[in-house]
Parts: C-alpha cells; structure tokens; sequence
C-alpha cells in the first residue's frame, strides 16, 4: 500500500511537472517572442525615423535653395522694373512743344464744343418755346 502510494504520488507529480513546464514555457516563449516582435517593431520605428530625418534634411536644404533663388529673384525683378521705368520715360517722352501743341489743342476743343453746346441749348430753347 505504500509502495502503491509512492507509485501515485510519482505519477501525479511527473503529471504535474510535465504539465506546468510546458506552461510556462510556452508563457516564456510567447514573452521572448513579443518582445522580439516589440524589438522589431522599435527597430522598424527607428528606420523610418532615420528616413524622416533625412527627408527633412532634404527638404531644408530644398528650401534654403529656393529662398536663395527667390532672393536673387527678386534682384533681378528690381532691375527689371528700374529697366521697365527708363523705358517707359523714354518711349512716352515728348518735347515741349508737342505737349504744349496737345494742351493747347484741347483748351481749343474744350472751348469750342462748350460753345456749340451752347448755341445748340439755345435752339433747344427757342423750338421749345415756338411749340408752347
């Protein structure tokens, strides 16, 4: 009876370590394996991390080179405008007597359709009244 005792004990026991090892084996090997999946992930974070970085390097230095184009662009935009003025002048100047024969035309024509304004005011009149 106590050798069969001791059989049982044994046999429960050998049961009982070969259940729970597995467990926590299993349990180990599932922590072992998120964390190799958590350290890959963190790798895989670290990488786009460095592709983000060098983009951003990029495109600083993109833009650092557009400001300067646009510096030197707005240079040139100066010249051309001062070049645009000069020609401007140049194209519209006129000598003194052309403007002062321009003025001088259109004080006339002013004067002139003032006058014919007039005259015609006063025949409007005169039918208006000639009809009443």
């Amino acid at each position: 009876m106590v050798i069969s005792l001791i059989v049982a004990l044994l046999s429960i026991l050998s049961v009982i370590y070969t259940i729970f090892p597995e467990k926590t084996d299993k349990t180990l090997k599932n922590r072992i394996d998120n964390v190799e999946r958590a350290l890959d992930g963190i790798k895989g974070l670290e990488k786009d991390l460095e592709f983000i970085k060098e983009d951003m390097i990029k495109t600083d230095l993109e833009n650092k080179r557009i400001l300067e184009e646009y510096k030197k662009m707005e240079g040139l935009e100066k010249v051309i405008n001062d070049k645009k003025e000069s020609l401007n002048l140049v194209l519209n100047y006129q000598p003194w007597y052309k403007r002062f024969l321009n003025y001088f035309f259109g004080f006339l024509l002013g004067i002139a359709s003032s006058v014919i304004a007039g005259i015609m005011r006063e025949k409007w009149k005169l039918n208006k009244s000639l009809k009443n």
